[in-house]
């Protein structure tokens, strides 16, 4: 009687969609947007801090 060994099945490869050169341009430019933006949002509440906090003008 022959041994019932099982053959794990491979995976199959997951094709993912591929982004366009102007795609992936667009993509580029909108992260580095969102994140410049999200860095000076905080900008305006630097005075409020200071006040708040009693820190020495700069």
């Amino acid at each position: 009687m022959p041994s019932a060994t099982a053959i794990p099945s491979r995976p199959r490869p997951r094709h993912l969609p591929r982004l366009s050169r102007s795609g992936a341009f667009a993509l580029h430019t909108s992260v580095l947007v969102g994140l410049l933006a999200a860095s000076s949002a905080p900008t305006p509440l630097y005075a409020e801090y200071q006040a708040q906090w009693h820190f020495s003008p700069p």
